[in-house]
């Protein structure tokens, strides 16, 4: 893979990596501007040749040479690509490390790549160049800190290229591995010049050790922090802060006058994925509200109901390019904290649609019986056992999300109860995740006598299609 970029924000401006970045191109300029004969005298004279730091090894002379050497480049794709690497992925080493230690890995590993090279030909007199050493020691490093992030970059099959997303180990692995790989073929291969591959391999497996080093003094927060840090980062790029979650997935919160509750349920919300709000009408301040706390507020006007509120937060978040999206209640009913119940359930069961699971028992006797009733009525209709099929709180995929568009018009409250239906009929994936029961005084925007007619024409069209 030729890798384009990576899915991981940073906290600060890269001043070093950007910095470094610089000086290598104006010195590549400068070396462009003199002639052949020239340049090469130049890079004889400036750069490190490994039979002189075998001849003199602790030197100042032989220390200067090769920290000359890490800012020569032996032509343009040369220059790119360490400049494309060193762009990549030096920006979240140097933000992690800090500054001070972020330069002592680059030349450190800049300095381990030029011993890495000469112990494998010591008599050389061909001169080491370039910033790939350096570089490869800052790959060993991101590889440490961030595995698991997704790189996307142009994979090349012969005459076929596609774009496609691999985790941090995979690419970066592959790279270390091919290095490893070319540096065996070349041993006792005479060649007037040519790639320092063994450079690359100490330089990268220094930067290992350093960061590795680093992580055992310094330890690092648990995995879940660390999660949540680069979704904070990410906040300024909602594109990036479900990428981070390991799949793509949006927060979609249908509202009608709750701003009193609704800033809160954002808020949560934001603490795991991305958040849009769907507006349905509202003649209070619930879009002020929700947007002052970090949503994006989608109006819907006039007041048109749920299920058409969700059907507009559907068609958003596909527009978007999301994967799924985890739909939950503005009143307060749901718990935002519990959304990751929800991300795990997707990433081991791939469902399609997740429903949070009440315990009816701690309902309020009213509501207790109506949604007793409902599942029982619905499970035979349905002909299988759906033990909440009016939970509101739910992970719903893309695949569904457009199958509903497609197939679903309901714009009440009746639009998730067809939902299941969809889903069974199908046969996409169903799964379900106990969630928290709670009820506070919310007032109910759902119209009794409206809401039983409608579902029992839901329970005559499911049961005849049974």
């Amino acid at each position: 893979m030729l890798p384009l970029q990576d899915l991981n924000p940073t906290r600060r401006f890269p001043i070093l990596t950007y910095t470094l970045i610089v000086i290598n191109v104006l010195v590549f300029l400068w070396e462009t501007s003199m002639s052949p004969s020239a340049l090469e005298a130049a890079i004889g004279e400036l750069s490190v040749v490994p039979a002189n730091v075998s001849a003199h090894p602790l030197s100042l002379a032989t220390l200067l040479d090769a920290l000359r050497s890490m800012f020569f480049h032996g032509g343009w794709a040369h220059l790119l690509g360490n400049m494309l690497y060193l762009y990549l992925f030096g920006d979240n080493v140097e933000d992690v490390l800090g500054r001070i230690m972020y330069l002592v890995l680059y030349f450190a590993s800049g300095f381990a790549a030029v011993i890495a090279q000469v112990a494998i030909d010591p008599t050389s007199q061909i001169p080491l160049i370039g910033a790939s050493g350096a570089i490869a020691g800052v790959l060993g490093s991101y590889l440490v800190l961030f595995p698991t992030v997704r790189v996307r970059g142009l994979v090349l099959l012969v005459y076929l290229a596609m774009i496609r997303e691999w985790p941090a180990w995979i690419v970066l692995g592959m790279w270390f591995g091919l290095q490893l790989l070319q540096g065996w073929l070349s041993l006792g291969i005479e060649t007037g010049g040519g790639v320092a591959f063994f450079a690359h391999i100490g330089g990268f497996v220094l930067g290992m050790i350093l960061t590795w080093l680093v992580m055992i003094f310094a330890p690092q927060p648990p995995v879940s922090q660390r999660q949540q840090r680069l979704y904070q980062r990410a906040r300024p790029y909602p594109f990036l802060c479900g990428i981070l979650l390991k799949a793509n997935i949006l927060a979609l919160i249908p509202a009608y006058n709750e701003a009193v509750r609704v800033a809160g349920v954002v808020e949560g919300a934001l603490a795991h994925l991305p958040v849009l709000v769907v507006d349905d009408g509202s003649t209070d301040e619930t879009a002020t509200q929700a947007k002052a706390a970090g949503a994006t507020v989608l109006p819907q006007i006039p007041n048109q109901g749920k299920g058409a509120a969700l059907q507009a937060g559907f068609r958003w978040a596909i527009a978007a390019d999301y994967e799924a999206v985890v739909t939950l209640d503005a009143d307060g009913q749901h718990d935002p904290a519990e959304i990751p119940k929800f991300l795990q359930a997707y990433e081991t069961h791939r469902a399609d649609l997740i429903i949070g699971q009440r315990n009816f028992s701690q309902m309020p006797p009213v509501r207790r019986l109506a949604n007793w009733l409902g599942g029982l009525t619905f499970s035979w209709a349905l002909g299988q056992s759906v033990p909440d099929n009016q939970s509101g709180y739910r992970l719903v995929s893309r695949h569904l999300m457009e199958a509903m568009l497609n197939n679903n018009t309901e714009q009440g409250f009746e639009y998730e109860v067809g939902m299941i239906t969809i889903c069974v009929r199908r046969s996409f994936g169903l799964a379900w995740v106990p969630i928290r029961t709670i009820y506070a005084g919310e007032t109910s925007h759902i119209q009794p006598i409206q809401h039983v007619k409608n579902f029992l024409r839901i329970l005559w069209q499911t049961r005849r299609t049974t």
